[in-house]
């Protein structure tokens, strides 16, 4: 390996670059359409041109969460690279992301959509269940003590942390240069959950998203093991990566006449190969986006991540208008949402105590996660010298 570990943290050896951190915001508003039913409105919409309209709309997704596994890895290499010691930063990133799956997740068990009309409506009970009592309060009272499976959204951040304890074993066992055939193993594993286990719905499916998690970090974490490619190379992996998963898609369509769920959620290679370039091109243009309000913008995206529903549920009333009007008032609607969840991340964020809630930093309850390694680190040298 090309670090050296010590016993004191140092800052990682490259920075937040500002190309990277840009389209972080990038790809969470393409989350926020996703989850708005924006892209589900393009879809019917654009029915008469069929799949020349869906399967860009597919692609869409392979450009948001599989960014934020392949930023995830990257940066823990760095981070290794610079110094660090891989289990201290492991366990501050884990402690971090499980605590924000908690809290938010028992957040959700117990305010629904609509939550504001059953408060108004003084139907305080609807706040724990749209089902009947008690039944659906001991669903509740489950989500909050065993939240398994995640609620919606949730779902990243468990993955993230099987992602990232991926990394650390490979960082441990030093398997930078075993990368490749780990990936080609993995990519298998993932088609081989989707096919195994056929959809019917949009239902999760745990195999496929630890999968898919697992293979992004990993990938970022060997990239960040590289030397840096030119733009012309990353841009022909976008062009070909494109060009290989639209070749997937008609292979799908037309000989194995797969329903329009399956092909939207098959594990393209191509779509890899598009997410792989594009980091990659970010990566060789670090400026990019550095003098717009983006990279202060992207510092809020796991707050806006976690809690956009929380603002969707809050503004359920008109959400459920918009299948009625023109496809235009989405825009406003996204915005909306993206705006208010950047504003609630922000107030959380000037409140100490709530502040764990929506970011990762040595203010979390992981905070000191590190200092207490160091310090174990330091009790347990100085027990075996004072033995010799």
């Amino acid at each position: 390996m090309a670090s050296v570990y010590t016993d004191q943290p140092h800052p990682p050896s490259a920075t937040r670059l500002a190309s990277v951190e840009s389209f972080r915001v990038v790809a969470m508003l393409i989350v926020v359409c996703i989850h708005a039913n924006f892209l589900a409105r393009l879809h019917v919409e654009g029915g008469d041109y069929g799949f020349v309209i869906d399967f860009p709309l597919y692609l869409l997704w392979w450009l948001t969460v599989p960014y934020f596994f392949l930023v995830a890895g990257y940066f823990y290499g760095q981070k290794v690279q610079g110094g660090q010691q891989p289990l201290p930063v492991l366990g501050s990133s884990c402690v971090s992301l499980l605590w924000l799956y908690l809290i938010w997740s028992a957040i959700y068990a117990v305010i629904p959509r609509h939550w504001v009309k059953a408060f108004s409506g003084g139907r305080i009970w609807q706040i724990l269940s749209s089902d009947t009592w008690p039944a659906g309060a001991l669903e509740q009272i489950k989500l909050i003590v065993l939240p398994w499976p995640p609620y919606y959204h949730m779902w990243f951040l468990p993955a993230l942390m099987v992602g990232l304890t991926t990394v650390a074993i490979a960082t441990l066992w030093r398997l930078e240069k075993r990368t490749m055939p780990l990936l080609v193993a993995l990519y298998v594993f993932v088609i081989g959950a989707e096919v195994l286990q056929p959809r019917t719905g949009v239902e999760f499916n745990p195999i496929r998203a630890v999968s898919l998690a697992m293979f992004f970090t990993l990938l970022g974490w060997w990239v960040s093991y590289r030397r840096p490619v030119s733009a012309r190379l990353a841009v022909s992996l976008i062009i070909g990566g494109s060009a290989l998963a639209v070749a997937e898609g008609i292979v799908l369509k037309t000989a194995l006449d797969l329903p329009a769920i399956r092909i939207a959620f098959y594990p393209y290679a191509g779509a890899a190969l598009l997410v792989l370039g594009l980091f990659l091109l970010l990566l060789s243009k670090p400026t990019w986006g550095q003098h717009t309000i983006l990279p202060a913008l992207a510092r809020y995206t796991l707050g806006v991540y976690v809690g956009h529903i929380l603002i969707e549920h809050t503004l359920a009333p008109i959400h459920d208008q918009l299948p009625h009007l023109p496809i235009v008032w989405y825009v406003p609607y996204v915005i909306t949402v993206y705006g208010l969840s950047l504003l609630l991340t922000w107030v959380l964020m000037q409140i100490p105590w709530l502040r764990a809630l929506v970011v990762r930093d040595k203010s979390s309850p992981a905070g000191g996660f590190e200092r207490v390694w160091l310090w174990a680190r330091f009790r347990w040298s100085h027990a075996r010298y004072r033995q010799s």
